[in-house]
């Protein structure tokens, strides 16, 4: 897929030091949970990898390459595929230098569409902490709202759901269009 400044791609074998710089980031990982030692972050590559080539899918890893650079700026998931309700977790991370340009917005709108228009999901949902000020803008910015179900926290961290369902989506898109 591609976006006015991005190429969006599944996780490739040469994506491990992207991979591994954010997951072991602290600044990257403050909202998500601890940063991974290296020797995990490079277990969880290895796994994420091989989940996306897993048949059916049921996690999707992305990378998000700014055109400009050719160079990688971040990723993005599609996880705990639910087949019978049709649907899926999403997630975000970029690199903090990448931080706060809109590549954020721009990623998760490709995201979107990959999952409601390419793999006819019906629901994408995404978790964060209330603090994440910055995940509650984009998420509002592409059309999520606030979900009424409820997760436990975990640990201190209180966290909220935020979620589109297809009709929604496409409604948004007509209008823009």
């Amino acid at each position: 897929m591609e976006t006015a400044r991005l190429w969006i791609r599944t996780l490739a074998s040469s994506d491990e030091r992207l991979y591994c710089t954010l997951y072991r980031d602290p600044a990257t990982m403050r909202f998500i949970g601890a940063p991974m030692s290296a020797a995990r972050a490079a277990r969880s590559f290895r796994a994420a990898l091989a989940a996306g080539r897993k048949l059916p899918v049921d996690d999707l890893f992305l990378a998000f390459v700014e055109k400009a650079t050719r160079a990688p700026i971040g990723m993005g998931s599609l996880q705990r595929f639910d087949r019978t309700r049709r649907r899926a977790a999403a997630g975000i991370m970029l690199l903090p230098a990448k931080q706060a340009q809109g590549y954020a917005k721009e990623a998760f709108a490709a995201m979107l569409h990959l999952a409601f228009a390419v793999l006819a999901l019906e629901e994408i949902w995404i978790e964060f902490s209330v603090d994440h000020s910055a995940a509650r803008r984009v998420a509002a910015a592409v059309g999520l709202s606030r979900s009424g179900r409820r997760r436990p926290p975990r640990g201190t961290d209180r966290r909220q759901i935020w979620s589109i369902c297809r009709a929604s989506w496409l409604s948004l898109t007509t209008c823009r269009s």
